[in-house]
Parts: C-alpha cells; sequence; structure tokens
C-alpha cells in the first residue's frame, strides 16, 4: 500500500474517530435527550433514561474500538493524539480560527476555521472543554467543536457582544452586548432570543444555573444596580442597588455560590446643582465591593476598599474564603469578615489576579510604570508581600487590552501551578506571542508567535 493511500486511509479514521467521539459525548449527556428539560436548571426534568439511550453510546463506542482496531492493523498510530494527553491543550480564539496549542510544547496545531463575521470580540469554553463559542463583532456566536475541529452555523444575536457565559449544564449561553441587553441563547435547538436591558456591563451566573446576575451601569451619581434573572423563566426579579454611584465595572459570583460581589467607584463630596454635577476641591473617589445575597437577593453590608483606582475582576482563593481583586493596587478581602486583609503596595495594575492552585501564591500581571512595560508580580498570598522576584515577559510590547467588564485576563496557569501562559503584544502592528513561564524560576520555555491576538482559553485538565 502507498503511503498516499496510507495517508487517505488515515484521514478518514481520524474525522470517523472523532464524529464517533462527538456523537457519544452528545448522545450520552446532550439536554435534548431527556424528556422534561429545562435550559439553565442543571438536573431538573430528567426522567429515567430509555434503553434508545443506552444503546446509542454502546453502539457508538463498539464503533470506536472497531476503528481503533482497523487503525492499529492498517496504519499503526494514526489514531495517536496529534499533540499532548487532554489537559495539555490551549486554544487561542482569534479572528476566522480557534488554534488549539500543544501546552508542552508551543506548538500550534492545524487551526479550526469558521466565518470571521466582522472578527473575534469574546470566546468561552463549555464545560467539559467539549466546544468553544465563539462571539463575533457583527453579532453573531458560533461553536466550534473541538472533538471535531468543526464549525457549527452562526447563530445570529444582535449589536457587538462582548462577554459570554455558558449555563454550567451547557445548555445555554448568555451573550453581552452592553447597548442592548443580554442575548440568550438555546445551545440546544441553536436559537435565539434576546432580554432588552441597556446599559447592561458585565454577567455572572450562579454555580446552580439557576441566576444570572447582569450589572448595569448608570449615569452619575444614582448607583449601579445589579438585575438578578431567573434562568428558567427568563424573569427579571427586583434590581438590587449598590452605593458605587461613579461607576461599576465587574461582577463574580462566589465558588459556593452564596454570595455575588461586585466592584465599583463610590464618589465623596460632590454636588448636585440644577441637576448637573459640580466637583470642588476636595472632592475624592473611593473603591468599593458591595456584596449580594444570592438566597435572598439583598445587598449586605459593602466593603471599602479605600482611594484609588477602579479595582478590576475578581479572583478566589481554591478554599473560596478570600477575594483577590486587580487593579491598583491588588487588594485581598476575608469573605468571611468582610474586612480587606492586605492591600499589595507594589506596581501592579491591570488584570485579574492568578492564584496558585495551593492558594499561597497571588500572580498580579499588568503594566508599570517602575518595572517592565509587560511583568508579572508574585505576591504572598498570606500577607500582601513581593514573593521573590518580578518576571518579566522580554518577547512583546505590553499585555494585550482586554476590557474588564468580561473578566478577561492575557494569562492564566496550569492545572499544577507550575507554569503560567501569558499572551503579549508584539512590537509589529496586529502581532503577539503566547509564552509559557516556569513559575518556579521565571524562565520564559517557549515562544509562539501568533499573527494577532485573541482569547486565550486552556483545556479541562
Amino acid at each position: 500500500m502507498t503511503p498516499g493511500e496510507l495517508s487517505r486511509i488515515e484521514d478518514t479514521l481520524r474525522r470517523a474517530y472523532g464524529d464517533v467521539l462527538e456523537s457519544v459525548r452528545r448522545d450520552d449527556s446532550s439536554p435534548e435527550l431527556t424528556p422534561g428539560f429545562q435550559p439553565g436548571r442543571p438536573g431538573r426534568g430528567f426522567g429515567r433514561p430509555g434503553s434508545s439511550r443506552r444503546l446509542v453510546p454502546v453502539a457508538a463506542a463498539v464503533a470506536v474500538a472497531v476503528i481503533a482496531l482497523v487503525a492499529g492493523l492498517i496504519v499503526p498510530g494514526a489514531l495517536r493524539p496529534a499533540a499532548g494527553p487532554a489537559g495539555h491543550l490551549g486554544y487561542v480564539a482569534t479572528t476566522g480560527a480557534v488554534i488549539p496549542v500543544d501546552l508542552a510544547t508551543g506548538v500550534a496545531l492545524p487551526p479550526m476555521t469558521f466565518p470571521a463575521q466582522g472578527g473575534t470580540t469574546a470566546a468561552a469554553m463549555a464545560p467539559g472543554g467539549r466546544a468553544i463559542y465563539v462571539a463575533t463583532y457583527r453579532g453573531y456566536l458560533i461553536r466550534v467543536s473541538t472533538v471535531t475541529g468543526k464549525a457549527g452555523r452562526p447563530i445570529r444575536i444582535a449589536g457587538h457582544p462582548t462577554q459570554i457565559v455558558v449555563s454550567p449544564d451547557g445548555s445555554t449561553a448568555y451573550v453581552l452586548e452592553p447597548a442592548l441587553g443580554v442575548g440568550v441563547v438555546n445551545l440546544v435547538t441553536n436559537t435565539a432570543s434576546f432580554i432588552k436591558m441597556p446599559s447592561a456591563w458585565s454577567l455572572a451566573i450562579t454555580p446552580d444555573g439557576m441566576t444570572l446576575y447582569v450589572l448595569n451601569t448608570v449615569p452619575c451619581c444614582t448607583g449601579a444596580t445589579v438585575t438578578p434573572i431567573d434562568t428558567a423563566t427568563l424573569k427579571l426579579l427586583p434590581p438590587v442597588h449598590t452605593p458605587a454611584d461613579l461607576a461599576s465595572s465587574y461582577i463574580a459570583v462566589a465558588p459556593d455560590g452564596r454570595t455575588a460581589y461586585v466592584i465599583g467607584e463610590e464618589a465623596h463630596g460632590y454636588k448636585v446643582v440644577n441637576s448637573g454635577i459640580q466637583w470642588p476641591k476636595g472632592y475624592f473617589i473611593t473603591t468599593v465591593l458591595t456584596r449580594i445575597s444570592t438566597a435572598t437577593n439583598s445587598a449586605l453590608t459593602p466593603v471599602q476598599l479605600g482611594r484609588g483606582e477602579l479595582a478590576g475582576p475578581i479572583s478566589f482563593s481554591p478554599d473560596g474564603r478570600v477575594a483577590y481583586i486587580g487593579g491598583a493596587p491588588v487588594t485581598a478581602v476575608n469573605l468571611g469578615t468582610g474586612t480587606v486583609s492586605w492591600t499589595a503596595r507594589s506596581p501592579v495594575s491591570g488584570y485579574a489576579p492568578l492564584v496558585s492552585p495551593d492558594g499561597r501564591t497571588v500572580y498580579a500581571v499588568g503594566a508599570s510604570a517602575a518595572g517592565p512595560a509587560t511583568s508579572v508580580y508574585r505576591i504572598r498570598a498570606a500577607t500582601g508581600k513581593l514573593r521573590g522576584p518580578v518576571i518579566p515577559e522580554v518577547h512583546g510590547s505590553s499585555f494585550p487590552t482586554v476590557p474588564w467588564n468580561n473578566g478577561d485576563t492575557p494569562a492564566d496557569l496550569s492545572s499544577d501551578g507550575t507554569t503560567l501562559y501569558a499572551q503579549v503584544n508584539g512590537n509589529a502592528p496586529q502581532s503577539s506571542t503566547l509564552e509559557a513561564v516556569d513559575t518556579a524560576t521565571g524562565q520564559v520555555d517557549w515562544v509562539l508567535h501568533l499573527r494577532d491576538g485573541g482569547d486565550l482559553l486552556l483545556g479541562p485538565s
């Protein structure tokens, strides 16, 4: 048999293998196979599986075994993964493509392409990592299967989306369009509806998927509001008012699902004159953290974070007891007592902090006037003091600008915390690099040059 014939057989087997795997995973867990399914309500309405539902994955599994056997006999090694094992893949969602990256070697795999539709504005990974959802500048949501590498039909949302939140059960995507509201996409039927809510700015969902929180910005100085949405009925519940009367940037739900947290600015010393705002000498602005009980959807006593620039997104410690708030400066808040534990007086600003899996180290990523333009600062989680030297990013000029309202950061940690993956803008226009940095030594393990920027997503580990 010629090499060309072997290659064609290998390609055929690869496609069949991918399609069967996708079928197995879809048929075994997809909500459309369970009568009474309600989007956004995981576990509700799931009846006892019928015999036909059990037979589908069994037949598919037999098909996988047959394909593997044939592949092993005809083309040894044909079905070996192209990259490292599962959990060693990262994905860069860029204009018109999702690029898989072997995180062990920094090698880019063949891109998974889709219609550009004006460029990528946001991306999110489905629970379990079976798909990546990409929002485009022209208002479309596109599903890209990480199993088959194929893109689904673009789903029209509207406007210019900036954030995607996928429900924990993978049945629904909520797409933020700040000028219009929230697009609700049924990922089973690939249909979309829209909740009109002008001034929507940021989204967060509870771990059980039952409530979506929408942070709404308001004109100064009337107080920002948070609107809870019942995901089963898409009914808007009474809004929750916050003391952040100047601006609010981000909302997050704690890992235990009991509390939502809102970062905002509170103005002091201003005057309202003839329906206008005056800022006399001596006015000042503080950053405030509003706590909202998800059980009652009521605001708890806010936490004053002190003066300073508007804080960025929130990261939580592995045990969920501490919140680390990015910005200038980085702040740690004890969520049990509602008090500030420390404020890191270091030249760090910009992005969401990254917390190591053991909870001992906080990595603050951002630009600094007192250090390298692209740096990663290691901070002791217990004390807020700098831990070890600054890790510089030497291959680019700056970290890419990411909107704080979607909570993205241009970096992420490996599941074991030994490697930090950072995306850095290059010196040339429309260029960037993805870099792997050893968190213990600060050594750059590999650098991958990309044509342009994009959202970095790490596969499940």
